[in-house]
C-alpha cells in the first residue's frame, strides 16, 4: 500500500491490488468460505483499520485475520 493515504481520498490503483491480495491471501490461506461473510463486512474493517493508520500489507493482513477469527469464531 502507498505509505502515505492519498489526500483527496481517492485509493491509488496499486491499493486495490494489495486488498484483493489480501482478501485472496485470508481466502486460500485460512479457508474462509465466502458465504461466511459479507463484503460489505470485510471492507467495513479494512476502512476502519485505514482510518486508524493502518497502512501497512502484513499488518492490514494480520488485523483482518484477528477480525475474522473474532467474527467466525475460527480458532
Amino acid at each position: 500500500m502507498a505509505d502515505q493515504p492519498s489526500i483527496s481520498g481517492l485509493s491509488y490503483a496499486d491499493d486495490v491490488t494489495v486488498l484483493t491480495s489480501i482478501y485472496d491471501t485470508l481466502d486460500v490461506e485460512h479457508r474462509i468460505l465466502r458465504g461466511d461473510l459479507t463484503p460489505e463486512e470485510l471492507v467495513r474493517a479494512t476502512i476502519d483499520l485505514l482510518s486508524q493508520g493502518v497502512f501497512d500489507q502484513a499488518d492490514l493482513q494480520e488485523h483482518l485475520w484477528l477480525y475474522l477469527q473474532r467474527r467466525l469464531a475460527i480458532n
